[in-house]
């Protein structure tokens, strides 16, 4: 039997709010907050979940101060877990963060 889609919505919206709490910044043991550490496989996770979504990022739309916190997040998670700037660059490759 097949899943319902309210199931299949509930599914994604676990997914989504799993990867965006992994992107998120942690708190360590001396309580400051440190920016996550994301392994290369979690990178191309969260990039193949938003290409699969048409998430794209133009720019010019009233979301624009929250995707580019979005787009800080990312790109200091992705340098705190070793990427080189070029590495980030190709990773993230045509990706714009608007949902179409």
């Amino acid at each position: 039997m097949a899943a319902s889609e309210s199931t299949l919505n509930k599914i994604h919206e676990f997914f989504a709010q799993y990867l965006l709490d992994l992107m998120s910044p942690q708190e360590d043991e001396d309580g400051n907050m440190v920016p996550a550490r994301l392994t290369a496989a979690e990178m191309g996770v969260i990039t193949k979940f938003l290409k699969d979504n048409n998430i794209s990022f133009a720019g010019g739309g009233e979301d624009d101060d929250e995707i580019e916190q979005m787009r800080q997040r990312a790109r200091e998670a992705a340098l705190n877990s070793g990427f080189s700037r070029q590495d980030l660059e190709e990773s993230i490759e045509g990706l714009d963060f608007r949902k179409h």
